[in-house]
């Protein structure tokens, strides 16, 4: 009678992780160059990014200190002119005739043209809806009295239209020493801010922003909802 035996054979396990193991690392040596590859194609693009990015910001802001030059220019003589028409109607008994007479201001984004008393009251301007209006809770007004220059203020609300502005001082003083102070005033609107920035063409992840020196965003492209800047980032800026 013939005998059957059965014989088990253990698994060789330590065999088949060593060949896990080769594959494992075979298919490390062929991906991980390709990856490394990948990130330093990566890191090389956003580099250039950033550096045509920064290119084309200096252009902007060179182009952006030139147009402000231009504007407040513009704005200070027009200024000037009415302070010295103001000084010359004043002689004559009539300070507010011309500006009450229907003057057209014909610089674009700039609003109406007021003058203020020491006291701080609009006493005359081109919109008679604002005579009467205390400015004195304007730094711009005292600033433009006390240190007898022209004076362009920070970001505010102007009370004659309740829309965003950068107002511009000008007192009489600083033609005439000896006349009653007096502070001629306009409005600048932020739109030749929101048109300089619109000419920056828009690349995914970058933001672009005019701040103020009290940290309020003038413009931004994209548009952000938060109009107020850290003075971390304004100080790093102008470091």
């Amino acid at each position: 009678m013939s005998a059957f035996r059965f014989q088990f054979r253990k698994p060789n396990f330590k065999a088949l992780f060593d060949i896990r193991a080769r594959l494992i690392l075979l298919a490390l040596i062929l991906v991980v160059p390709l990856m490394l590859d990948r990130v330093r194609t990566l890191e090389q693009n956003r580099t250039r990014q950033i550096n045509a990015a920064t290119t084309e910001l200096l252009d902007l802001a060179r182009h952006g200190a030139n147009a402000q030059r231009d504007m407040i220019k513009q704005v200070q003589g027009m200024l000037r002119t009415s302070a010295a028409i103001f000084l010359h109607a004043s002689r004559l008994g009539r300070p507010c005739a011309l500006l009450e007479g229907g003057l057209k201001v014909q610089v674009e984004g700039i609003g109406n043209i007021s003058v203020a008393s020491s006291d701080g009251r609009i006493i005359c301007s081109t919109n008679p809806r604002v005579v009467g209006i205390d400015v004195t809770d304007r730094a711009y007004f005292h600033q433009a009295l006390a240190e007898k220059r022209f004076v362009l203020s920070d970001y505010v609300i102007s009370k004659s239209q309740s829309e965003p502005s950068v107002v511009a001082a000008f007192p009489t003083s600083a033609i005439e020493s000896s006349s009653s102070d007096a502070v001629v005033i306009t409005s600048v609107t932020l739109s030749w801010l929101e048109e300089l920035i619109s000419r920056f063409p828009q690349q995914s992840g970058i933001t672009i922003s005019l701040v103020d020196s009290e940290g309020v965003i003038l413009a931004a492209k994209p548009a952000m909802p938060d109009t107020s800047a850290s003075r971390i980032l304004i100080n790093e800026a102008l470091a």
